[in-house]
C-alpha cells in the first residue's frame, strides 16, 4: 500500500511539473507571451512612426501640387535652379549668385577673430552679445561679418543669438543621428546626458534638425527621419 501511494504521488508530482514547465517555457507559456508581447509593441511603434512619415509625406505633396512658391524655393534651395543675374532672397541677404562682398582690411582681421571664438568654442560656442564684448564693436558690423561667414559657409546660422561653426554643427549632428539610431528618439534629457549642453543651445540646434529634415517632432521628442 505505500509503495502504491508513493508513486501515485510520483505521478501527481511529474504531471504538475510538466504543467509548470509548459505553463512557463512551453509554446504558449508565460516566456513566450512576454516576447510575443514585446514584438508587438515594437511593430505599433514602428507602424505610428511610419503613420507619421505619411502624413508628412502628404502635407509635402500637397504643397508640391498645389504651392507654386513652395515649389519655387525647393528649386532654388535644393536642386540650385537660379536664372542668370537673378537677385537671390534668402533669410539674411539679396544678392546676385555667385557674389561676394569685400572686406575691408580691418574687418578681415575681426573677421579671422570671430572664426576662432568659434572654433575654440566648439559646440558650445558665444552668442552674437558675448562675441560683441569680446570683440569690442558694434552689433551691427559683427552681424554684417557673420553674413559673410554664413555665404561662405563657415558657420551657420541657427537663431539671432546662436551661430555654429560648420563642422562643430556637423559633429552634434552625428551626435544626435546616432543616440537616435541606438534609442529611436531625441530627448531634451538625452541629449543633455549625452553633451551636457543646456537648452540654450539645443532647443536652436533641435529647430535645426527639424528645419534641415534631419528629424520630426513628435511631442516634445525628435524623431529620425528615414533616409
Amino acid at each position: 500500500m505505500p509503495i502504491k501511494i508513493n508513486i501515485t504521488r510520483l505521478i501527481l508530482i511529474a504531471l504538475l511539473s510538466l504543467i509548470t514547465y509548459q505553463t512557463i517555457f512551453g509554446d504558449k507559456g508565460l516566456i513566450h507571451l512576454n516576447q510575443l508581447e514585446e514584438e508587438l509593441n515594437i511593430i505599433k511603434k514602428i507602424n505610428n512612426n511610419h503613420r507619421l512619415e505619411n502624413k508628412l509625406l502628404r502635407e509635402e505633396i500637397d504643397l508640391l501640387k498645389y504651392n507654386n512658391l513652395y515649389i519655387e524655393e525647393k528649386a532654388r534651395k535644393e536642386l540650385g535652379l537660379i536664372k542668370n543675374k537673378e537677385i537671390v532672397l534668402t533669410d539674411e541677404f539679396l544678392a546676385l549668385p555667385g557674389h561676394r562682398p569685400k572686406l575691408k582690411s580691418d574687418q578681415k582681421g575681426l573677421k579671422n577673430r570671430l572664426v576662432s571664438f568659434y572654433k575654440k568654442g566648439g559646440i558650445t560656442p558665444p552668442t552674437v552679445k558675448e562675441l560683441v564684448e569680446k570683440l569690442k564693436t558694434s552689433e551691427k558690423e559683427l552681424l554684417s561679418i557673420l553674413n559673410v561667414l554664413v555665404r561662405e559657409e563657415v558657420v551657420m546660422k541657427l537663431n539671432e543669438e546662436i551661430y555654429y561653426e560648420k563642422s562643430a554643427l556637423k559633429m552634434l549632428t552625428e551626435k544626435a543621428v546616432s543616440l537616435m539610431q541606438k534609442q529611436d528618439e531625441l530627448t531634451i534629457k538625452s541629449f543633455k546626458d549625452l553633451t551636457g549642453l543646456s537648452r540654450k543651445f539645443m532647443i536652436p540646434f533641435f529647430e535645426h534638425l527639424d528645419k534641415t529634415k534631419v528629424t520630426f517632432r513628435k511631442g516634445d521628442k525628435r524623431i529620425l527621419r528615414k533616409t
